[in-house]
Parts: structure tokens; C-alpha cells; sequence
């Protein structure tokens, strides 16, 4: 991913606005979602991964697992909201010690699109509020699962990537490699985003170079390789520390390596995880439409759509102007390989979607700004974006 530092300008001098607005959002998904914080028991899958955390306060000992319960960082980044909460053993916890840390890292998705701001402009505020009202988003942040986790870890090494791209400074490469390795530490699915974000990156440059286009000059080779080999030391190293339990369990990131074969075999929806077998469209239909019994219904579709519209705008070069192209590129192929991989694969629960779903908001929030520049300025303009 290159910038075109021309066509971004525009945006410069708006970035306080946009970083307003982003931090409004933030407040906003925060309204909607302390309140429910503890307004129900904590679920089964919640209460499994609490109980792993208590065992981790109560002993202070960690040992991975690589047939269940995923990757360290949940329970070891909960250890300072517990201390800090005055919590010294599990008997004390409640769902607030818990769900605090995706609250936390949910919130912090919503922050993140402040790192694109210079490749997206307003698109990144639109993104933001679309993250903040989101169903899935609110819901899943109050969910003491690992996928808050990992969207968020996922889109700081993408942002990180891209600024890199932007300004090759060693900080960004090693940024981008920590984020990654903690990916890894959190979750086995993020091989599937690494698959996702390579194909990317390739097709991407394809495109540009399809089209004609060239971007800023690549750092220099040997920079290159050593800022590479750092931020592979970053992310290897970062994965074995968790994995090690800080270095006191030694085969843990062994572990993390053999746990794959399972992970594969249940990914067939084979053995006793048959019962979340579901079809190809499962997420889809979720997001765009879901009621259960006489409750409310649900629905994405707005961000569905927005998202169509980014993505026709991206296509078409319309309405994308003062954008990054290479950037919105990405973004499109990237989105695209991860909601087909998680659709494709029979193994389904309903939070795996919040992978996608992330690269699907950010495709909405330029999708918001491609439709309102279709319409003509002026007043019609000011009554699309309201």
C-alpha cells in the first residue's frame, strides 16, 4: 500500500474535525454500551474463559491449552482490571471484571480509525459512528470472548502496515510485527486474516499497477529487509511471551504451533462441534435480518449497503477524492477474502463474524462519503449526510 501524498492534502487540514468526531463516536458507543455491562448473566461461552482468568488469579499460573479456549492475552490483559478493580481471587470477580476488557477493546476499534484519518479523511468518522451503533459491535463488546481482541489487534497491525507504507520508520514496523504476534497470541483464527492480508497486499498492487497509477517511492532495500526482520522478531517474539506464559511454560509456544491440527479438524464442523455447523450464509443473513420469538429484530443493513456503495466507489474511482486508492483497495480485497473465508468454512458462531464485519464498517464509512458526494451540492448534499 503507497500514499499519494497530492490527493491527501485536502484531508490534512480537516483531521481535528474528523478526530472530534471520532472521539464523539467513542462516546456514543460508550453510552450504549456501560449501561448493559452487567445487565445480564454472564453466557456459557463468557463462563468458561472467566473461569480460566480465575484460575489464572487465584494461582498465578498460566499453561495453554491447544485443544480449547484459545490463545493467553484475554486472561492475561484482565490481571490489571481485576488489581485494579481490588479483586484478589475469583470468588470476589463479577461480569464487570470481566466484560470491561472487550468494553475496553471495543472501544479502542472505535479510536483506531484516528490512524487512517490521512488515507480516508471523513470516511474514518463515518466508519467510527457506524462501529459505535453497530448491533454486533455494541453486543460483542460486552462479550468475554477473544474476538474484540482480535479486531482490534488485526486493524492496529493494518493501520500500522499502511503507515509504514505512508513514512517506512522503524516504529511503524515494529508496531505492525507486535500487533500481529498478538494476534496470534490471542486467537488461531488470525491465520486466516494473515492469508486474507497477504492476498490483499498482492492483489492490491496488481490493481495500482492495472490502473496505471504509482505511488510514493518503496524505502530503500536494505532498510527494507531490516525493518522486515524486526518486525518479524516483534511479532515472534510478543506471541512467545504470552504463549510462555511469560516465560514459564516452556511448551506453550509449541503448542500454540500443534493446536492448528485440532483447530482444523473442527473447522470441518467434524466431531462434537456439528451442532455449529451452518451454511454459506448464515452471517450474511444475520447481519442483514434477525428475529428470534417475540423479541425485536436486528439488522445490519444499513451498513450493508453503505458498504456496496464504497465499494462501487472504489471501483469506479467516484467520489473517493483526497483518498488513498491503494488504501481503499486493500480494504476492498482484504474484506472481501475474510467474509468468504469465515462463510466458506462450516464451523460458524455468530461473534467469528466481527472479523468481517470490521472491513465491511470501514467500506461503509466510505461508502457514506461516496454517496453523499453523488448527490449534488447544496442542500440535498446537507440532507443525504443527515
Amino acid at each position: 500500500m503507497t500514499v499519494d501524498r497530492q490527493s491527501v492534502r485536502p484531508i490534512v487540514h480537516s483531521r481535528r474535525a474528523i478526530a472530534l468526531l471520532i472521539l464523539v463516536a467513542a462516546l456514543v458507543g460508550l453510552g450504549l454500551r456501560l449501561p448493559a455491562i452487567e445487565r445480564r448473566p454472564l453466557h456459557q461461552d463468557e463462563s468458561v474463559q472467566a473461569v480460566k482468568t480465575g484460575e489464572l488469579i487465584d494461582t498465578g499460573r498460566y499453561q495453554y491449552d491447544p485443544y480449547e479456549f484459545h490463545g493467553p492475552t484475554l486472561y492475561f490483559l484482565t490481571l490489571p482490571v481485576a488489581w485494579i478493580s481490588g479483586v484478589e481471587s475469583f470468588a470476589e470477580s463479577r461480569p464487570l471484571t470481566f466484560r470491561l476488557v472487550p468494553l475496553i477493546f471495543g472501544l479502542g476499534v472505535i479510536l483506531l480509525f484516528a490512524m487512517i484519518v490521512d488515507g480516508v479523511g471523513w470516511a474514518a468518522a463515518g466508519a467510527a459512528g457506524l462501529t459505535a451503533i453497530s448491533p454486533a459491535m455494541a453486543f460483542y463488546s460486552l462479550y468475554y470472548v477473544q474476538e474484540m481482541l482480535l479486531v482490534f489487534f488485526t486493524f492496529v497491525a493494518v493501520a500500522a502496515g499502511w503507515r509504514y507504507a505512508c513514512s517506512p520508520r522503524v516504529g511503524w514496523a515494529l508496531l505492525c510485527g507486535a500487533a500481529l504476534g498478538l494476534m496470534h497470541a490471542t486467537k488461531e483464527t488470525c491465520v486466516l486474516a494473515y492469508v486474507a492480508i497477504a492476498v490483499a497486499l498482492i492483489l492490491g498492487r496488481l490493481w495500482t499497477r492495472k490502473e496505471g497509477e504509482r505511488g510514493e517511492s518503496s524505502p530503500a532495500a536494505g532498510h527494507k529487509r531490516i525493518h522486515i526482520v524486526l518486525g518479524v522478531v516483534a511479532a515472534a517474539g510478543v506471541s512467545i511471551i504470552f504463549f510462555s506464559s511469560f516465560f514459564t511454560h516452556a511448551r506453550g509456544p509449541l503448542d500454540s504451533i500443534l493446536a492448528y491440527g485440532h483447530y482444523v479438524v473442527r473447522a470441518g464442523g467434524q466431531g462434537t462441534q456439528s451442532l455449529h455447523e451452518h451454511p454459506w450464509y448464515y452471517y450474511v443473513r444475520m447481519l442483514a435480518f434477525s428475529k428470534y420469538g417475540p423479541g425485536p429484530w436486528w439488522s445490519e443493513g444499513l451498513i450493508l449497503a453503505l458498504a456496496l456503495g464504497g465499494v462501487i466507489g472504489i471501483i469506479r474511482k467516484s467520489g473517493t477524492d483526497g483518498m488513498d486508492l491503494p488504501l481503499l483497495r486493500f480494504m476492498v480485497i482484504y474484506t472481501v477474502l475474510i467474509t468468504a473465508i469465515y462463510s466458506l468454512i462450516p464451523y460458524k458462531t455468530p461473534w467469528l463474524m466481527l472479523s468481517f464485519l470490521h472491513g465491511t464498517i470501514m467500506l461503509a464509512g466510505i461508502g457514506l462519503v461516496v454517496v453523499v458526494r453523488w448527490v449534488p451540492a447544496g442542500a440535498p448534499r446537507w440532507v443525504m449526510a443527515l
